[in-house]
């Protein structure tokens, strides 16, 4: 009976060693690509990976995307409302901002999450690994290894010079596309048009339509009529700290609850320019960085509360659903909103401690 539960022990360790690689892998990778191209490439290998070694591929993809969301968190070109944040606050942060300041936060809620996780699927993950993988190693090889190396070398310098951006003085998007143009000419200098057809136009004319919206918007004053009710509620508050202890608190709860349930990209793009008219106000005198870091950390971490919450969400059930594995909203939200919670928490706590107490914004 003791060398039983001593096996079991053993595989259960094997099994929680490989979902902390697979979701530390998950997301490293998205605060240096996004949240979504991330998933559909580690989705398919992990349901893969699943079945070779007769595991649940539902527990370890919804960790993925759970550590996508939260890794996606932690750079400018990491997740939806960074980049927009980061775009139309250009003036005021840089893409080493968004590591220096998100990052930390991020990083003490990670423990949290996965001892929620342990606890979750307790009674989901404990079979056996098995040794023998070179049905994948067959499958997932690398078949061109000379573009392999051009795509590591130019993805290597676009992140290099996106930490050089405080001396470069050049925005994230100008290198983002000369780093695709460079790699496109590169590789494949014959077939360009091919690869532009491919482009997500739609998605990038749903941008240009989006911040023409916000600007009627304001035009309408319905952004100042949301940031006239902000205003109100912070400015009962007496202290200069205790008003920013509300702000950092009330944006960031309220963004996670509602990118839960509504899109984070709209819901972003209208509370920025309210943030900027919040550091505007002479009464309050609220530091227009502090607010920008607790809506990012609002915004993005509240894309794990519910299925709807973030477009990577939707796309990983879409690949398991296409896998014959279903995931319906309720199962989803019943372990999504714990690790929404949790993680929220965390960085609200290090955005007080940081933020108010220490004034480092």
């Amino acid at each position: 009976l003791s060398s039983s539960s001593a096996a079991s022990d053993v595989y259960k360790r094997q099994v929680w060693r490989l979902l902390i690689v697979l979701c530390s892998l998950t997301g490293i990778l998205s605060a240096f690509l996004d949240n979504v191209t991330t998933i559909m490439l580690v989705a398919p290998v992990t349901l893969r990976l699943a079945r070779v070694v007769d595991l649940p591929p539902i527990p370890i993809i919804l960790s993925e995307v759970f550590f996508s969301n939260i890794g996606g968190t932690a750079t400018l070109i990491g997740d939806p409302p960074n980049i927009i944040i980061g775009s139309m606050l250009s003036k005021y942060i840089q893409f080493i901002d968004f590591i220096i300041y998100l990052a930390p936060g991020l990083i003490i809620g990670v423990i949290p999450v996965f001892l929620f996780l342990r606890f979750a699927y307790r009674n989901q993950l404990q079979d056996k690994i098995v040794e023998d993988i070179g049905e994948l190693e067959a499958q997932y090889r690398i078949t061109n290894t000379r573009l392999f190396m051009k795509v590591l070398l130019v993805l290597a310098i676009t992140i290099i010079f996106f930490f050089l951006e405080p001396l470069t003085h050049i925005e994230p998007a100008w290198i983002s596309m000369t780093g695709a143009a460079i790699l496109l000419m590169i590789s494949s200098p014959h077939e360009i048009e091919q690869f532009l057809e491919k482009v997500e136009w739609s998605t990038l004319l749903f941008f240009s339509g989006l911040f023409i919206f916000i600007e009627a918007l304001k035009e309408m004053g319905l952004i100042r009529f949301i940031g006239d009710v902000c205003t109100s509620i912070i400015g009962s508050v007496k202290t200069e700290e205790e008003r920013l202890i509300v702000a950092v608190v009330l944006i960031m709860w309220v963004s996670a609850f509602a990118s839960a349930f509504i899109d984070n990209i709209p819901y972003t793009a209208t509370m920025v320019p309210v943030i900027v008219l919040l550091s505007e106000d002479p009464e309050l005198n609220l530091p227009l960085r502090a607010l920008a870091w607790s809506l990012a950390f609002g915004a993005c971490l509240g894309g794990n509360g519910t299925l709807i919450g973030a477009s990577a969400n939707v796309v990983a059930v879409g690949i398991m659903d296409r896998a014959n594995y279903k995931v319906s909203f309720l199962t989803f939200m019943k372990y999504g909103m714990p690790v929404m919670i949790i993680t929220v928490a965390f960085a609200c706590a290090y955005a007080i401690l940081r933020f108010v107490k220490f004034k480092d914004y």
